[in-house]
């Protein structure tokens, strides 16, 4: 009696096919780091000798026939299962690669905000100094005027003062950050300052407190800046915001003419973080003699 084909290994191949198909399309999205590229290569090496596995174990039913009898079949049934659970084990790292892509893919989103932030403080840093410039030959009388003229402009904003009770950190962190990416300053700090307070342990107060200072400096309060950096750098020592709350209570404390501790704020940063874009910054600093 000739035995047939085992049923069950042409769907095991199409499904390690198109496993592997599937596993080649979102090898793109993988590629973030060498870590996830080497666990790649080493899934496709797997998938790849289970599918020569299957493929061999297709032969040997072939040739088996009769004479491989009930155990043949058994034998094969046996390996496939082994198979079969290998390629749930591989599904489940792709998973797990997939999510640490996703976690990247954030982070990278959440820096390059930062660097927008950043990069509109400098313009209307740029932008302030340039009209003081041109207003520098004004007579006292204009400059009482444009004093007065500007008086209203700093109250038009509505400030939303009351934070409503019950919301989740991150609904609060994410209003705090549109009104800082639209230059609220007031609100801004109004929802930062009710992450800081409400969620103390929580991960996203250490971004509050950073923020916070960072808008006290913009808004030429350098004490108050200094004590948000502090108790960021208190309530965080090793955050995700800690090398930037350090280098930047380093600035604030230098606007306030502490000079040494300035300085001693950029050599810790060197330091602590010597790897950091925070670290070039504070060489600069100092090399630039600021903190002397």
């Amino acid at each position: 009696m000739t035995l047939p084909n085992p049923p069950m290994l042409p769907w095991h191949r199409m499904g390690v096919l198109a496993f592997y198909s599937v596993f080649f399309m979102g090898a793109p999205t993988l590629g973030f780091t060498e870590t996830i590229n080497i666990d790649a290569a080493s899934m496709t090496s797997r998938i790849g000798q289970m599918e020569r596995r299957i493929m061999a174990l297709e032969a040997a039913g072939l040739r088996g026939g009769a004479s491989g009898g009930g155990m043949a079949v058994a034998d094969m049934e046996l390996r496939l299962q082994t198979i079969e659970e290998e390629m749930s084990t591989l599904n489940g790292a792709v998973e797990r690669l997939s999510r640490v892509a996703q976690t990247l893919a954030e982070k990278m989103e959440a820096q390059q905000k930062d660097l927008e932030l950043r990069l509109q403080d400098l313009e209307g840093k740029v932008r302030s100094g340039v009209a003081a410039s041109a207003g520098g030959d004004a007579s006292p009388a204009s400059h009482g005027e444009e004093a007065a003229a500007d008086t209203p402009k700093k109250t038009e904003l509505p400030k939303e003062n009351a934070v409503p009770e019950g919301l989740e950190a991150q609904a609060i962190y994410s209003k705090a950050y549109g009104y800082l990416t639209a230059t609220d300053y007031p609100n801004a700090k109004i929802w930062m300052d009710a992450v800081a307070t409400r969620y103390a342990e929580n991960p996203l107060a250490d971004n509050a407190f950073y923020w916070l200072g960072e808008i006290a400096l913009v808004q030429g309060d350098a004490q108050g800046a200094a004590v948000a950096f502090k108790k960021g750098l208190t309530a965080f020592p090793k955050g995700q915001k800690a090398a930037g709350n350090m280098l930047k209570m380093g600035v604030a404390l230098d606007k306030l003419g502490k000079k040494d501790l300035a300085k001693g704020m950029w050599e810790k940063v060197l330091k602590d973080y010597p790897k950091s874009g925070e670290a070039l910054k504070a060489k600069e600093f100092l090399a630039a003699g600021k903190g002397e």
